[in-house]
């Protein structure tokens, strides 16, 4: 049975134009609790309305149809993280203040390798705020816990001249907050618009001024972690 997903948050809907058969359709929709089916003559229209599923099904004069499920439920986007980044400037700075700072900065980032996290997206982008969307999220520190923890998330599009624009997460959980620019793996630039593009993510973390007070010497500390999107 073929299957259509559609987020709450999408209100306008989606529209789809109905071909074959004799070009004279009924659609009848099991649960208008969930989603709407508006009909107009071969175009149809689904509207989410609440929380589950439905079944839709188109038919014709000649009594062949066509069975379409649909599910109402929010988007989810999975971030597996492989892997861990340090990068420090500090022209004053000791090799090993150096390498002392980038062990810290990486023993500090808080989703280990083979860890993930997973975002609900529970309101539509807002064009007039920034693209700012929100939701709730889950994040699985390790590979292997099984007591994941939970907070909320804002996105917000951010301009950023060097890179070109780009998303930045805000992440609560508890007391903690998590600022994170989105890149693609490889691409920040310095002092210069090019960068590489590959297909993978990451999550960079500006942690400066976390550091500054114990290395004064400190220019810049960024920890990043590379992730896979699903």
């Amino acid at each position: 049975q073929n299957t259509l997903k559609l987020s709450p948050v999408e209100t306008d809907g989606l529209i789809f134009y109905i071909s074959g058969g004799d070009g004279k359709y009924t659609v009848e929709n099991t649960n208008n609790d969930t989603v709407e089916a508006i009909q107009s003559g071969n175009k149809v229209t689904f509207k989410p309305v609440a929380l589950g599923s439905s079944t839709v099904t188109i038919t014709d004069n000649s009594g062949r149809s066509y069975t379409l499920k649909i599910k109402v439920a929010y988007s989810v986007s999975i971030y597996k993280v492989f892997a861990h980044q340090a990068g420090v400037a500090g022209g004053e700075m000791t090799s090993n203040q150096i390498a002392e700072l980038k062990s810290t900065m990486l023993a500090s980032i808080p989703v280990e390798v083979g860890g993930r996290y997973e975002f609900t997206w529970k309101t539509r982008r807002d064009p007039e705020n920034s693209w700012a969307t929100s939701g709730d999220v889950v994040i699985y520190t390790s590979y292997s816990t099984t007591t994941p923890l939970t907070g909320t998330f804002e996105v917000r599009q951010v301009a950023d001249f060097l890179n070109g624009n780009h998303d930045r997460y805000t992440i609560t959980v508890g007391t903690e907050t998590y600022v994170y620019n989105y890149y693609r793996y490889g691409q920040i630039s310095v002092g210069s618009r090019s960068g590489m593009q590959q297909t993978r993510w990451m999550f960079l973390e500006d942690v400066t001024n976390k550091y500054t007070g114990e290395y004064p010497a400190l220019e810049t500390a960024i920890a990043i972690q590379g992730i896979t999107y699903k």
